[in-house]
């Protein structure tokens, strides 16, 4: 009886509360998936230019010197895997649709310790867990240009003559500000065309990424005679060799994004501007529904038992109309509209603070709708 009671008391408040509520959901809707979009696109942004450097495995980053020959000595001195060694090229990268975008390219001498270098493990977007040869790892920016994913063929420049077929490995949700980054392995066809005679003693390697050693530490394995020949041998001095922290790239990255300030005042802006939207038609929605139930309350419904029920309503409709709107946020973002990808590293992050945005707004509703229609009565 009671529960019988209770179900004709709330669809008693369905009926009056139809335009209403059509009017709350409807602009709740549209609010939220814009002003979440917007919301969320500083951080995403930010996310995606400092993720390299923010999630990286390595410790240090230093120039290097060296033939593939020399790549054993300097693994047995920082682990094996624990050092990325590359050579960088500016080249070209080419799809088989024909879209061609420029990129640095890391040809590493190192394939086992890919995760110490330019992508951090935790950044990864897209996977092919079936491709192991003639591969190539790139980032978010580099695919949404050629229009390729996980599997797809590539060419890389290799020379003015020589185009390396590649199939994509990986994709990564990192955007360098300045340029497209892609990882690849190194073959005895791909140093040949680095070399610019056939003199086997030609250094190849220019960078390497070294994980659990501080500064001062490959500062004095540098000072030692081998490389002291080795940097020698290339021209460079091993006080030289320009020995970065990851501490210090990130800072520098970090002050960079400073220059973002209007995008994200207009975050932080649509964020609050979409609290006090929803806490504003909720109002409108309580005191609207507020005075038509007054008529229920002539006919003995109990004002205080209205009140509860049309909170409870506008709640259960704000909330789930709140996520939709995060939903529609998140596939703006990553449909690469505005950024690229959005990054999975902000993944936990979009789920708490949205969910909590879900259960703010419906805890609006209901205090907004009971306090509204308890004044109204």
């Amino acid at each position: 009886m009671i529960l019988r009671k209770i179900a004709d008391e709330t669809r008693a408040v369905l009926r009056i509360s139809v335009g209403p509520l059509t009017r709350l959901v409807a602009v709740c809707l549209i609010a939220s998936g814009l002003a979440l979009t917007l919301a969320w696109y500083y951080p995403a942004r930010r996310e995606l230019d400092l993720a390299a450097t923010e999630h990286a495995q390595w410790s240090v980053q230093t120039n290097i010197a060296g033939t593939a020959a020399d790549v054993s000595h300097i693994q047995d001195d920082f682990g094996s895997a624990n050092v990325f060694l590359a050579s960088i090229w500016d080249t070209n990268l080419v799809s088989d649709t024909g879209k061609s975008t420029s990129v640095n390219a890391y040809v590493t001498f190192t394939p086992n310790a890919t995760d110490v270098g330019v992508f951090p493990p935790d950044t990864l977007w897209k996977s092919d867990k079936n491709v192991t040869q003639s591969w190539i790892d790139i980032d978010a920016p580099t695919a949404r240009v050629l229009g390729v994913k996980p599997g797809d063929s590539v060419k890389l420049s290799a020379s003015t003559t020589h185009n390396v077929p590649l199939v994509v490995r990986n994709i990564y949700a990192t955007a360098d500000p300045t340029s497209c980054i892609v990882a690849l392995a190194a073959t005895p066809t791909l140093i040949g065309y680095t070399l610019s005679s056939d003199d086997p003693n030609q250094s190849v390697l220019s960078m390497a990424f070294i994980r659990g050693k501080t500064s001062a530490q490959v500062q004095s394995v540098y000072s030692g005679a081998w490389y002291q020949n080795l940097f020698n041998g290339a021209g460079e001095q091993s006080g030289d060799v320009g020995i970065s922290t990851r501490a210090d790239a990130l800072t520098q990255a970090s002050a960079q994004e400073a220059q973002l300030g209007l995008i994200e005042g207009i975050a932080i802006a649509a964020a609050l501007a979409l609290v006090a939207l929803l806490t504003h038609e909720m109002y409108v929605f309580a005191t609207v529904v507020g005075k038509r139930a007054s008529s229920l309350v002539r006919m003995g419904a109990g004002p205080r038992k209205l009140a509860r029920t049309i909170g409870i309503i506008a709640a259960v409709a704000i909330g789930p109309t709140t996520a939709v709107g995060a939903v529609v946020a998140y596939l703006v973002l990553n449909s690469g509209l505005l950024t690229p990808v959005f990054p999975p590293t902000l993944g936990g992050w979009f789920i708490g603070l949205n969910l909590s945005l879900v259960i703010l707004c419906a805890l609006i509703a209901w205090w907004v709708s009971l306090r509204t229609i308890r004044r109204a009565s």
